[in-house]
């Protein structure tokens, strides 16, 4: 595959979207040796570790921007980075909702990777 401005989003949210299952893991394993593990436990310190790297969803907000504006003429592309905007959104103003957030960040991913156009002659097309 070859990297694009169009697909430069997918592959950000892809690394994105596998540190955050392992922090999430990683946070239930810690939180389980100590027989204190719960759901209102886990949002709070994810919520904590996103509150500290929110510049990371600034940079991906960044980078769909640039995705929308170069992928106009693909419009399950721009769909896919309009939820990856609000999904990044989400997760920097209302980081307890996580699960939604990486959710939706799958959804950009998937629809991304689906629908970009794979031949440069397929772009041109009125």
């Amino acid at each position: 595959m070859k990297i694009s401005l169009v697909k430069l989003p997918a592959l950000y949210n892809t690394i994105f979207f596998l540190v955050s299952i392992v922090e999430i893991v990683l946070i239930a394993i810690f939180l389980g040796g100590s027989n204190n593990l719960s759901w209102a436990t886990l949002v709070l310190i994810y919520s904590n570790i996103e509150a500290k790297v929110f510049w990371l969803g600034i940079i991906a907000i960044i980078l769909h921007v640039i995705s929308y504006l170069d992928a106009m003429n693909q419009p399950w592309v721009l769909t896919a980075d309009l939820i990856g905007i609000a999904a990044h959104i989400l997760l920097i103003f209302v980081p307890s909702f996580f699960y939604i957030s990486l959710i939706l960040i799958w959804l950009s991913i998937f629809l991304t990777l689906r629908k970009a156009y794979k031949h440069k002659h397929l772009q041109t097309r009125a």
